[in-house]
């Protein structure tokens, strides 16, 4: 069936939260990703008890915009295949530029992209080849905070990160899967004005190349979630993590979800997702 006539699916679905603990407040949240670290992690997840309505934007794609609601839902097909995508030379060739244009067109205002990671998720593939692909992360989580932001592009743009931090700088994801439709854990993302700003947690993730700064977001009934049903190669989602201009959505809590009426012979999901920072030089100024 096409994607285009098919009719919206909402669905209940039970999140991963962080679990408050009061220690937080004199003790910082990591979470250690690092073998060789001695630290541990000191933060725990629960999934929720109550499930929560995640509407479907399926024939609604348009009505979603990134500076109210943090995020949208974009038709591109890409040219590629599912086996081209697990390809590093295909990704770096063809998808990326097109990345870069896709996010020039969506945003309008950008003079500059800079992609700094992209990755591949798949269950099947990370099992059956042994590689290190990332699985789907079920935690309600924002990839990094404006201070993390600017601390990073001080880092990968030293020569040029004061120019560029006194224009606008977001930090943007696109998100695509790589085989069609999306059965199982697709991702799900939380309309930015639903979400309480008390109720986000930073917390620090420690990897073995360096320390990062994001945010878990805890439970609380006023989040809007959405999702896109039956989701194709040739749809992407773009959404925020943050945004240093005032007066729009700045990030956007996300998750992946898992499915009612699925088991264990639904088909995997296999999915790209592309992180970059959308530069727009500062006015005035050569």
């Amino acid at each position: 069936m096409a994607s285009s006539s098919m009719k919206p699916q909402d669905v209940l679905a039970h999140f991963t939260y962080l679990q408050w603990k009061d220690d937080f407040l004199k003790e910082r949240p990591i979470e250690v990703q690092h073998d060789q670290d001695p630290r541990k992690t000191n933060m725990t997840w629960y999934k929720s008890g109550n499930a929560e309505i995640v509407r479907d934007a399926r024939g609604r794609e348009s009505e979603y915009n990134v500076d109210t609601h943090g995020f949208t839902f974009v038709k591109h097909d890409t040219g590629l295949t599912t086996d081209d995508f697990y390809d590093r030379n295909q990704v770096i060739e063809r998808y990326i530029p097109q990345a870069i244009d896709l996010y020039k067109k969506v945003f309008g205002d950008v003079d500059e992209v800079y992609i700094f990671h992209w990755q591949m998720v798949s269950k099947l593939r990370s099992t059956a080849q042994q590689r290190k692909l990332r699985e789907q992360n079920k935690d309600v989580h924002v990839d990094q905070t404006q201070s993390e932001v600017e601390r990073h592009v001080r880092n990968l743009l030293p020569d040029r990160a004061e120019y560029l931090l006194k224009g606008r700088v977001r930090n943007v994801n696109m998100w695509r899967p790589v085989r069609g439709p999306v059965q199982n854990w697709p991702l799900a993302v939380c309309d930015s004005r639903s979400v309480s700003a008390e109720k986000y947690v930073e917390f620090d993730r420690i990897l073995p190349k360096g320390n990062m700064t994001a945010r878990m977001v805890l439970e609380h009934p006023t989040l809007k979630w959405h999702y896109l049903s039956q989701q194709q190669p040739d749809e992407a989602i773009i959404f925020k993590c943050t945004d240093s201009h005032e007066g729009v959505a700045k990030c956007v809590p996300h998750a992946s979800i898992e499915l009612p009426n699925t088991n264990s012979g639904t088909p995997a999901r296999e999915s790209i997702e592309i992180r970059a920072y959308l530069f727009s030089y500062p006015k005035n100024e050569a």
